[in-house]
């Protein structure tokens, strides 16, 4: 009969680390989040009449069943977003978009590249904190 013994140096360690690895995703998925809505808030045209009615209506980032999100109540978040102005162009629109978000608030943000880049690297970031720290 052949018998081995396998052994795992620092085993509740390896363990803690593992454990940790749930909590510091959601965390770096949290801080991505507030990541896009501050991006949103700055990329929200700001209002000749009502100053910065849209800017300031953005909600907190919070839980729901797929992560984490925000969102803007203003009934004419969709027309800035999608670009639904019913004159093509104004001297305040272009395309049916305003002239200050002339893609949208959110589109251009989920196509921007060094966005995604920064948001991949808070959740890294995030991770490696909590690795870190469930293996010190």
């Amino acid at each position: 009969m052949i018998e081995t013994d396998v052994q795992i140096q620092n085993l509740e360690q390896v363990m803690a680390v593992l454990r940790a690895i749930p909590a510091a995703f959601d965390a770096g998925a949290e801080d991505a989040a507030k990541t896009m809505r501050t991006l949103a808030i700055g990329g929200t045209p700001r209002s000749l009449l009502t100053k910065a009615h849209a800017q300031d209506q953005w909600g907190r980032v919070e839980r729901n069943s797929g992560g984490f999100s925000f969102s803007n109540p203003v009934d004419y978040m969709t027309i800035l977003e999608e670009g639904l102005y019913p004159w093509p162009q104004s001297p305040r629109t272009i395309g049916g978009y305003s002239r200050q978000a002339p893609e949208g608030i959110l589109k251009p943000l989920v196509e921007d590249e060094s966005v995604l880049q920064r948001i991949a690297e808070l959740v890294v970031e995030q991770l490696e904190r909590e690795i870190n720290r469930a293996g010190a």
